[in-house]
């Protein structure tokens, strides 16, 4: 045992925890205070702490659980700096990245934070150093950049523009986009286990910002998670990509949501919750979201009655209940998210030039119904037995393989903090981020008989996601 923290004994595995960070993980409740022999004694209160500690003694983390009155579900919010990895120290820059935590109890809350911020930190690159890039050869067999990606020709047209690229004539856009840089990482082919080469500027965050010099990123944060172990971690990410995918086929269709019953989610969910929100002057649903794969997904959303002041909360899960639950605890942390938005954006400042740094969320909150885009006033109501169909993670991925579905993993987890990350991308599941060059976000909802024709690119890009 070591001494600090107001000389209580501390744990050897947390001797290198900053005194800042050991006060952080008390507030949220991670470690507390038990008297041994006339003296308090620091005790881990969750013992998933454990694999997070290397990732907490080597970065600059702020923790601060946060507690809505009468809320059945716990909050915790955090702050990680992180600097750039460059040879040039001179041009080595920081970046304050946000993050959250959910859950019923303020530890799980914690933990779900703290695994947030870990999942950043996986997929950000560590630069020159970073044992999980290497050079590639223009003549090795690839996963298709762009087809990963999902941009159309004309939103390709657009980043070369962006990032003052010029193709010479006759050049093919894939190939372009696939030898501008030699810089790769390994996917793992999930239905035939082979391993190939990918571009690494379409997977982790700021190789393409390093390389081009560009304020640019085609990296995403979707599909990633982190677990004790590579499978949790996988089975996570796969939830999260379909969950996307179904999310972005409903958003620019404007199709596939039913709704849920008030008395069936009266049924379903906990009283506590139920009570807290409905005792609240905001109006609030939840609604059951299509997809062709083996998995449930939820939307809840909260309005101000009108439209307006609109969150949103989705998840996949097994079972509809969990969904649900997870759905509506995302729908509660984004609204804390936007009470903390209104107050570092005010409202008047909207006016002249400083409008552009209002977040899209905030902007479609104050100027935007959620009636305008999603038919919640006319949705269908739920078929609750289908609703009561439950899956396991292995019937999502076979699911995924019966539909001939292209799936991707890159193991992202970093030797130095030995937190198993997983990041899976796919040339055919959608995203609920404005990339319109996926067949499966105009083709999915004909084939599924909810559009009798395909939507346009046009028509998509009219009304981007906004969550």
């Amino acid at each position: 045992m070591a001494e600090k923290l107001d000389g209580s004994k501390i744990p050897t595995e947390l001797r290198d925890v900053s005194t800042e960070i050991l006060s952080d993980l008390q507030r949220v409740g991670l470690l507390h205070q038990s008297p041994n022999d006339g003296r308090s004694e620091i005790q881990i209160a969750d013992q998933s702490l454990h694999l997070f500690l290397p990732f907490l003694t080597s970065h600059d983390v702020k923790l601060v659980p946060m507690e809505v009155e009468f809320c059945p579900v716990a909050f915790c919010t955090g702050l990680l700096n992180l600097v750039e990895h460059v040879e040039d120290e001179a041009k080595r820059a920081s970046q304050t990245l946000p993050g959250g935590g959910q859950g019923w109890e303020r530890q799980n809350a914690a933990i779900s934070c703290i695994g947030e911020l870990a999942e950043r930190v996986s997929l950000w690159t560590c630069g020159y150093k970073d044992g999980r890039v290497f050079l590639g050869k223009s003549e090795q067999p690839k996963v298709a950049f762009m087809d990963v990606i999902g941009l159309s020709d004309r939103q390709e047209r657009a980043a070369r523009t962006q990032l003052q690229l010029e193709m010479r004539n006759g050049a093919h856009a894939a190939a372009f986009w696939e030898e501008l840089f030699q810089r790769r990482v390994f996917l793992r082919n999930l239905i035939k286990d082979e391993v190939l080469p990918f571009p690494s500027i379409g997977i982790l965050f700021k190789e393409l910002e390093q390389l081009s010099g560009r304020a640019m990123s085609f990296a995403s944060s979707a599909g990633c998670a982190v677990w004790s172990s590579l499978e949790g971690a996988r089975n996570r990410a796969l939830r999260e990509l379909v969950e996307r995918d179904a999310i972005a086929q409903a958003w620019y269709n404007r199709l596939g949501i039913t709704l849920l019953r008030a008395g069936f989610l009266n049924e379903i969910l906990r009283n506590s919750l139920i009570e807290f929100l409905n005792q609240r002057s905001r109006h609030w649903c939840v609604l059951s979201v299509e997809t062709d794969l083996d998995i449930q997904v939820a939307l809840a959303v909260s309005h101000n009655g009108s439209g307006g002041r609109c969150v949103i909360g989705s998840a996949a899960a097994g079972t509809l209940v969990e969904a649900c639950e997870s759905a509506l605890q995302e729908m509660l942390q984004a609204e804390n998210s936007l009470a903390l938005m209104d107050r570092a954006y005010p409202a008047q400042t909207e006016s002249g030039g400083s409008a552009a740094r209002v977040p899209r969320q905030l902007a479609y909150a104050r100027n935007n119904s959620i009636f305008d885009d999603l038919p919640l006033e006319n949705a269908a109501t739920a078929d609750e037995r289908q609703a009561l169909v439950s899956f396991s993670s292995d019937d999502l991925l076979q699911s995924c393989f019966d539909r001939k579905l292209r799936i991707y993993e890159f193991d992202a987890t970093r030797p130095d903090l030995k937190i198993p990350c997983v990041k899976l991308v796919s040339p055919d599941l959608c995203t609920w981020e404005p990339r319109f060059g996926k067949r499966r976000l105009y083709e999915g909802v004909v084939e599924r008989g909810l559009r009798a024709t395909p939507g346009t690119e046009e028509e998509f890009a009219s009304r981007p996601f906004p969550f």
